[in-house]
């Protein structure tokens, strides 16, 4: 089973088990842009993350994301 991965940062609010916010909303939208077995991070993410990282980056661009204003750096 190949799964795919959205990251991005930002503010997250919990109800119960429920977990909410623009920041998860992106991130679930974003792990469609993902291949197989693959991970789309947002620029925000990858700027935190990217030191120390032992994988390969491939820049997507701006990428326009459904119910998200604007594009999105990927």
């Amino acid at each position: 089973m190949a799964l795919r991965a959205g990251l991005h940062v930002g503010t997250v609010w919990y109800a119960g088990h429920d977990v909410q916010g623009r920041a998860v909303n992106l991130a679930a939208r974003m792990l469609g842009l993902a291949d197989p077995g693959g991970t789309v991070a947002s620029a925000a993410a990858r700027d935190r993350i990217a030191d120390g990282l032992d994988a390969q980056i491939r820049d997507l661009g701006d990428c326009w994301i459904k119910h998200v204003e604007g594009a999105v750096r990927a």
